[in-house]
């Protein structure tokens, strides 16, 4: 009878172990969701320089000379700033080399 008891114990606390579980992943989910709809960037697209300006990152496309969509991104603090950065790029951007790797700081 003490054994019918120990086991009626274990999957009963095993049954709870495995809905908290459940609900703790549940939470995950509707966190990350709600996250996907926040107003907000994600950190990585965002950095504060030296004097506290919080800069974004906006994308940019164009079509090559394929009819190809092509992309790249840029850092401006504002969409009318990153507006500006394209508009400069147009009027004096050039390429200066490949790039062969990078270092993340």
């Amino acid at each position: 009878m003490a054994t019918e008891s120990i086991m009626q114990f274990i999957v009963f606390w095993s049954g709870v172990a495995v809905i908290a579980y459940l609900c703790y992943c549940l939470a995950g989910f509707v966190s990350r969701m709600l996250n996907l709809f926040s107003d907000e960037p994600d950190s990585e697209q965002t950095y504060t320089d030296d004097n506290g300006v919080k800069w974004f990152k906006y994308g940019v496309e164009y079509t090559d000379q394929r009819g190809r969509t092509m992309t790249f991104d840029i850092w401006a603090l504002s969409f009318a700033d990153a507006d500006r950065h394209l508009n400069q790029i147009a009027n004096n951007g050039r390429v200066y080399g490949q790039i062969y790797c990078q270092v993340k700081g």
